[in-house]
């Protein structure tokens, strides 16, 4: 933690395309379903690939929630996105009042990647954004959610 920012970075052994590649369009497979609005009832979660893309979550049953948009789109380098869900866990539509996350897939060698990630700009969500900064921060934060990212890969 950083400022008003989580940093938060792993190693991947892919490439860095296929490392960028499985994070967007792999998605639903290393994203917790526990850290989603419908646990068990979700049927899909999913960030569209391009800039101006959704970032939506559906339920079995067609419900749709947008929890962010995708600001920049530049295969395999990086992936920035409005982070629209508030501190109280709860959709937020405004824009103005998303986070940030960005995303870096770095190329260490021809076989394995370094993800650094940045989530930026709390202080955007208002009230509560240092609780929220500090939970992203936590062990059950980003790392936690990164570590599915590597296990999902094995």
């Amino acid at each position: 933690m950083q400022g008003d920012s989580v940093q938060h970075q792993i190693t991947a052994p892919l490439p860095q395309d296929k490392a960028f590649q499985f994070f967007v369009d792999s998605f639903q497979a290393w994203w917790p379903q526990e850290y989603t609005w419908s646990r068990e009832r979700l049927g899909s979660i999913l960030i569209e690939p391009k800039t101006g893309g959704r970032c939506i979550e559906r339920r079995d049953d067609g419900v749709e929630r947008i929890w962010g948009h995708v600001q920049a789109f530049d295969p395999p380098h990086h992936l920035i996105l409005h982070w629209q869900i508030t501190p109280e866990s709860q959709p937020e539509p405004d824009l103005a009042k998303a986070s940030t996350v960005a995303i870096r897939f770095v190329s260490e060698d021809a076989e394995t990647t370094r993800i650094e990630l940045e989530h930026r700009d709390f202080d955007r969500h208002g009230d509560g954004w240092q609780a929220y900064l500090a939970n992203m921060a936590s062990p059950y934060g980003w790392p936690f959610v990164m570590q599915r990212y590597i296990e999902a890969l094995a």
